[in-house]
């Protein structure tokens, strides 16, 4: 094995801010609430990352009162919240 990739770091699951997701897990739950929002309301004025973002970091009941943030350091809870967004188009969220 080459000595030099035992060393590269792994990519990170959280930013360099700690308890906030990575970029690109929040910009792949936007991709998600967007197509939710064109799917089933009005997507004129809708900025799906900002919304994305205020959610991910404000206490959900869904997940027992935590924020939906701290569940995004593994692939296990990117799933869970995940889910949970794609259930809100439902009406199955709780």
């Amino acid at each position: 094995m080459d000595s030099s990739a035992a060393h590269r770091p792994h990519r990170a699951r959280y930013s360099a801010v700690m308890g906030q997701p990575a970029a690109d897990d929040v910009s792949t739950l936007a991709t998600v609430v967007q197509r939710i929002v064109d799917e089933s309301g009005d997507p004129s004025q809708f900025d799906a990352l900002a919304w994305t973002k205020r959610w991910l970091d404000r206490p959900c009941a869904a997940l027992g009162g935590a924020r939906p943030a701290d569940h995004m350091t593994t692939p296990q809870g990117r799933a869970l919240v995940e889910t949970l967004i794609l259930r809100m188009q439902s009406g199955a969220y709780s």
